[in-house]
């Protein structure tokens, strides 16, 4: 559909923009029998989501944490926000930061993919009303309510991530929500302490994801 090519073709200039280690790069974008693709970088390894997901099966056997051990979990945290520093530097707002689109390489290295739906810097702010696109789970309250978006909008799910891969889960997104419920606890509901799914952690941690998690954009 024209839809869909607007946005294959978008992500194209986006990534053509990007020239970082911590972003899977693209080569090329080519046409051939009238099929529009690209040719990226290949990442040998996993998406940080299959990471996640076993380890949350180990744990389920007894005897492991509830997620990531947080030395792990900070060495990849720290790699995001350096991809996510080189993209708004050239400013473009992700808008889908989350374990499915950040590959792990076989080294440890991570690598931010899938800028489908980022904005550009010459986007004009959509206030549709309409469901905005995303993934609840990881969506900033600014972003669900349709407002205008920067970088700060991408930390917010960025941490998000942090807190999925320390806990094993997301903070407000369960089996019993539907999307939209978990959109409307993003704008709603404070974040649950992390020591209630991992009592030995620090508490200088609740503080870090109740700043980094605020409300407000200005607050984080």
């Amino acid at each position: 559909s024209p839809e869909r090519l607007s946005r294959f073709r978008r992500e194209a200039r986006t990534l053509a923009a990007l020239n970082h280690p911590g972003i899977a790069a693209i080569y090329e974008l080519e046409t051939s029998a009238d099929v529009d693709f690209l040719v990226l970088e290949l990442v040998e390894g996993d998406s940080l989501d299959k990471v996640i997901g076993r380890q949350i099966s180990r744990a389920q056997k007894g005897g492991a944490l509830p997620g990531l051990p947080f030395a792990r979990a900070w060495h990849y945290f720290e790699q995001l926000l350096g991809a996510l520093a080189a993209t708004h530097e050239l400013g473009i707002v992700h808008r889908d930061v989350k374990p499915a689109n950040v590959l792990i390489r076989t080294d440890g290295l991570c690598k931010l993919t899938d800028f489908g739906i980022a904005r550009l810097p010459a986007d004009v702010a959509r206030r549709s009303g309409g469901m905005q696109p995303g993934t609840g789970a990881y969506m900033a309250p600014e972003q669900v309510l349709g407002r205008d978006l920067d970088g700060r909008s991408d930390l917010y799910s960025a941490a998000i991530v942090l807190y999925e891969m320390i806990t094993g889960r997301t903070p407000f997104d369960d089996e019993t929500r539907s999307e939209l419920m978990v959109r409307a606890a993003q704008v709603e509901e404070s974040v649950p302490p992390v020591r209630l799914y991992l009592p030995q952690a620090p508490r200088v941690l609740d503080l870090l994801f109740a700043r980094a998690l605020a409300k407000e954009p200005s607050h984080r």
